[in-house]
């Protein structure tokens, strides 16, 4: 079926303050990333994420869509009509990512794991 969702990120002004609140209410566990990045670790039956620092009061969570090879899709993204914002860019020990709007302006971020 497709290409899943793997990853979410939610933007915040204080991550700190948005960790707790995020743990306290859902119970999930989170890992600092550096000063702007959170982790947190996936639910049984959902994916995983992290929190974003974003002053941006009106950000917009982002998903990330796996796939098997990112220039690839990026093309066929362009060719359908959508845009590319980010080209492929590595994620330290992790894989690479990309960002591209849709036809209505949506960002979606494209996702391949290190092999």
């Amino acid at each position: 079926m497709g290409n899943p969702i793997v990853h979410c990120e939610i933007p915040q002004q204080d991550l700190g303050k948005g960790a707790e609140f995020y743990s306290k209410l859902f119970g999930w566990k989170f890992t600092p990333w550096g000063e702007q990045y959170s982790m947190f670790e996936r639910s049984e039956g959902g994916i995983g994420g992290g929190l974003t620092l974003e002053d941006k009061p009106d950000a917009q969570i982002m998903l990330y869509i796996m796939v098997d090879d990112i220039e690839a899709k990026l093309a066929q993204i362009e060719q359908a009509g959508g845009k590319m914002v980010t080209p492929k860019t590595p994620i330290p020990e992790i894989g690479f990512f990309a960002v591209f709007t849709d036809l209505s302006g949506v960002s979606m971020g494209l996702f391949t794991p290190k092999m």
